[in-house]
């Protein structure tokens, strides 16, 4: 059985799945959660899992994020009463990429990771619901309800391939010392709860500060696209 050893393979795969010509003409490519790919691939590659297995499971779980991401770029607050195309096109890609991971398990027969995936889906619209209609939250418990959001989908899968907690910081503690430096450096920054920061822009608006940005990161040996 082969195995994954690169997350480039499981985002080409994801990629593919995306791909939808109208829609990739009108509404901005989502950037896939590639921190996420890379902890459940490094994760299933420690387990032994198949290079079949670990695809069957990670590509309908990221299609679950980026669908709920797209979602999320859908503004209420419109300054025409009618919705623009594009805003009518992010809601139909983001039920299109939940209707593909519902359409990929169901073919690969993993029927108890749809409804896992099912309740997790909806413990994240709860807890965006609590964070976006509550009149007042502190900084405190919004940073708590954005921790809990990005953890719920990893955290459902350790529970599908019954693991726990412990199984995965012994596997984080293991990828400290891995010869991969982007993992290793992951690796750290998660047990010493250094996350990455996240910026939002806007293309045509930011091009001078995306290229400073993305300068910054090539100095961190990271990846600048």
């Amino acid at each position: 059985m082969s195995m994954l050893t690169d997350r480039k393979e499981i985002e080409a795969k994801i990629k593919k799945h995306m791909s939808y010509q109208f829609m990739d003409q009108h509404i901005h490519a989502k950037e896939l959660p590639e921190e996420k790919i890379w902890l459940l691939t490094e994760l299933m590659n420690q387990l032994g899992l198949s290079a079949k297995t670990q695809e069957e499971i990670i590509v309908p779980c990221v299609l679950v994020e980026v669908a709920l991401d797209v979602h999320d770029t859908v503004s209420l607050y419109e300054e025409s009463e009618e919705p623009s195309l594009t805003s009518q096109l992010s809601v139909l890609a983001g039920d299109y990429y939940s209707g593909l991971y519902y359409s990929l398990l169901s073919q690969s027969g993993r029927v108890e990771l749809i409804d896992a995936l099912a309740k997790a889906i909806k413990q994240i619209n709860e807890l965006k619901m609590e964070l976006y209609l509550t009149d007042y939250i502190t900084i405190e418990a919004s940073l708590e309800h954005i921790k809990r959001m990005n953890a719920i989908i990893i955290l459902t899968v350790l529970d599908y391939l019954h693991l726990d907690d412990h199984v995965l910081m012994y596997a984080i503690s293991v990828w400290v010392n891995s010869q991969d430096r982007y993992l290793s450096t992951l690796a750290k920054m998660f047990l010493n709860r250094q996350p990455l920061k996240s910026v939002e822009f806007y293309r045509k608006r930011d091009t001078e500060t995306v290229e400073y940005l993305r300068d910054l990161v090539d100095q961190l040996f990271y990846d600048r696209k």
